[in-house]
């Protein structure tokens, strides 16, 4: 009898406890549950490359064929961009990452007259490839942007010995895989000359890294480098939305 008055006391106090729990919360058509209390939901769409890099990386193999032919060894010009870096919210990465901007000025293309100067940038003999990798362009383990467009992810040229480096692939991660926000060109005035002033903003950097850069222009059948330029990327406070 007493064991059976202990179970029935037992029944009653776990009623108690569902029915005081019921009002907090109600089950939505959808079958999620409404705590009664305003909580953020992220809406934003997460790039794959950030989701499954390890399996997904592949995905970013650039199939040109103008990505095959062969980079000469020496520079053919200094390169020194001004750079700004800076911390803005990702919606693919879900927090602040760096984005900066890499500024440079350039001659007026002999065949351009200034006054019919086209804000167009034409990329079809341009490139630019960094790397995280000591000595990475002299190994031949860096990504590339080509042709260099809005919204455009680096990726991995095909016959990059990077590609055949899975283990440095997962090392290096989603940070060797930035995006283009912009390429813009405008005509500047520098000491009573018409130039070219070029602005390259790119977003999806890693962290606190030091990148490795350089301009690539096709000639014929070779690409001619610039020099390497070095940037580096501020650690941003991890600020989500």
């Amino acid at each position: 009898m007493i064991l059976f008055r202990a179970f029935l006391l037992c029944l009653s106090l776990a009623g108690l406890s569902f029915t005081g729990c019921t009002h907090h919360s109600k089950t939505l058509n959808d079958g999620n549950v409404d705590l009664d209390q305003e909580v953020t939901q992220s809406n934003n769409q997460r790039d794959t490359v950030f989701l499954h890099f390890a399996q997904d990386w592949k995905k970013y193999i650039s199939p040109s064929v103008e990505l095959h032919k062969p980079v000469l060894e020496r520079p053919v010009m200094n390169w020194t961009p001004t750079v700004i870096a800076d911390c803005r919210y990702s919606t693919e990465r879900g927090h602040n990452v760096p984005v900066v901007e890499l500024s440079w000025n350039e001659a007026m293309p002999a065949q351009v007259r200034a006054e019919a100067f086209n804000q167009t940038v034409e990329t079809k003999d341009l490139r630019v490839d960094i790397s995280l990798q000591y000595k990475g362009f002299e190994r031949n383990y860096y990504t590339t942007a080509f042709p260099i467009a809005r919204n455009q992810r680096f990726s991995i040229p095909g016959k990059s010995l990077f590609v055949k480096d899975t283990a440095a692939v997962i090392m290096a991660g989603p940070a060797m895989l930035p995006k283009v926000v912009d390429f813009q060109q405008m005509k500047v005035k520098v000491n009573s000359q018409d130039m070219v002033k070029k602005i390259l903003h790119l977003t999806d950097l890693g962290p606190g890294a030091a990148y490795r850069i350089r301009l690539c222009t096709l000639t014929g059948e070779n690409w001619a480098p610039s020099g390497e330029f070095v940037f580096n990327t501020p650690i941003c406070p991890l600020d989500r939305k």
